[in-house]
């Protein structure tokens, strides 16, 4: 009697896949049905040779070994310009 109680109370270790495989099915069929309807369209990928604004010329920083600062801006020119910490704000 005992066994027969063990038997009837062991858990289910089971999972039924039937409902999952009809989801499946479905979700093919409307996709098999769908996919031949849309238009595959082209995309306008941007060139290197077409950018419409031209890039600025770099402003390049310079700190030096002792610590000292000094701008070079490649739209006047490559002239160094020495700038102090004080009126690096003016740049």
């Amino acid at each position: 009697m005992k066994n027969n109680r063990r038997s009837n109370n062991r858990l289910m270790n089971e999972i039924n896949v039937v409902p999952y495989i009809d989801v499946m099915l479905v979700l093919l069929v409307i996709f098999m049905v769908t996919a031949p309807l849309m238009n595959p369209s082209q995309i306008d990928l941007p060139q290197v040779g077409k950018s419409s604004t031209v890039a600025p010329a770099p402003l390049e920083v310079i700190i030096k070994k002792d610590t000292t600062l000094a701008m070079r801006d490649h739209a006047k020119g490559s002239k160094e310009i020495m700038v102090s910490r004080e009126n690096w704000s003016r740049y």
